[in-house]
This record gives C-alpha cells, sequence and structure tokens, in this order.
C-alpha cells in the first residue's frame, strides 16, 4: 500500500526582526485508499501523523519541527492571511464544530488561536480573511449571492470581544471578498448598511 503527501496548509511571511523569510506546511502522509477530501476531514490537532516543516531563507533549509496545535482543530481552510506576524488559517474545533482562527507566530514558531465573538456566523457560510484599516477581518459572504455580506472586525487583536459587526452588503450584485481585498488595499470607502 502506497503512500502520499497530503498538504493540509501552507503558510508565508516575512520575519521583520530577523530579516528572513519563513514558508510553513502542515501535512501529512496518507494512503492512496483514502478519499481525496480526507485532508479537509483530518483532525490537525489530535492526529499524531500531522506534521509541520518551515523553510527559513536565512538558511535556505527546512525542518521538521516538533510543536503541537492548539485544542482540538478539526479542519482548516487552505486560504492564509499575514498579518501581524503570524500566519492566520479560518479553521473549526472538533468539539463544538465552532469556528476560530488558527495563528502561527512566525518569529517565535508557535502556534496559538483566536476566537470569534458568540453572534459571529455559523461555519456553514463562505469565510475570507482579509485586512482593513490594519484589523484583522472576517468577511463572511454567500458565494450564491442569496444572502447579505458581513463583514466583521477584529477591533482590538487577540480580544474576542472587540469582534465588531462594521458593515452589511444587502444581496444586489456579486462582491467576492478578493474584489473587498483589493478595493481595501486602496483605501475605498463603502458606504454600506449597519
Amino acid at each position: 500500500m502506497g503512500y502520499m503527501r497530503h498538504s493540509l496548509g501552507y503558510g508565508f511571511g516575512f520575519v521583520q526582526v530577523a530579516g528572513v523569510y519563513k514558508v510553513i506546511q502542515i501535512w501529512y502522509a496518507a494512503c492512496h485508499e483514502e478519499p481525496f477530501y480526507a485532508d479537509f476531514l483530518c483532525d490537525v490537532g489530535s492526529n499524531n501523523d500531522v506534521r509541520f516543516d518551515i523553510y527559513n531563507s536565512g538558511s535556505n533549509s527546512w525542518k521538521q519541527m516538533d510543536v503541537k496545535v492548539p485544542h482540538d482543530i478539526r479542519y482548516l481552510l487552505r486560504f492564509e492571511l499575514f498579518f501581524n506576524g503570524a500566519i492566520h488559517w479560518y479553521a473549526v474545533t472538533a468539539t463544538h464544530n465552532s469556528p476560530c482562527i488558527l495563528c502561527f507566530d512566525m518569529s517565535s514558531e508557535d502556534f496559538g488561536l483566536l476566537d470569534f465573538h458568540d453572534n459571529f456566523p455559523l461555519p456553514e457560510r463562505d469565510l475570507k480573511l482579509v485586512v482593513l484599516n490594519d484589523c484583522l477581518t472576517m468577511v463572511s459572504y454567500s458565494q450564491w449571492n442569496t444572502e447579505r455580506c458581513e463583514i466583521w472586525v477584529m477591533k482590538e487583536y487577540g480580544v474576542k470581544e472587540s469582534w465588531t459587526k462594521q458593515f452589511v452588503v444587502e444581496p444586489y450584485c456579486s462582491i467576492s471578498p478578493f474584489l473587498f481585498s483589493y478595493l481595501a488595499c486602496f483605501g475605498c470607502v463603502f458606504e454600506l448598511s449597519l
């Protein structure tokens, strides 16, 4: 029976103090007979087969890290965001099926968790992490444009209670989070209903 390397997530960032770039890869070895979607169902926090490799541009080398993911992360989405010196992934816990953000500090090479506000939208919606006005932001939207788009901002980094529903965009035309990210980068101002 053969095995293949399944990627669970990547991250890329710059460590300003050291002046180096780093890449992290989260992966596990799975047998070829496992279904193609097995990587989305892997218990990242409790699976001993999950590995963490990091590349450092200063040493031009990869190393396998001996770290543990906090709590019981059931899965994470591959779309990452580098912000505040850390890689951020949207994740879901196994125990309560509740959304959270898994963080990896590129300098200390440690994992952490950021929790969402209790009124945050359910994980069935499409979500995208972006930066808006130097704040970690989550865009909650429907790809089918049948529901409104909500933009939640973490006003104080790391403080669960600081998540604020900043904007609500009613369904009219399709506003993807990628377009939102592009417009936010150039300081576009939105007139939205609160």
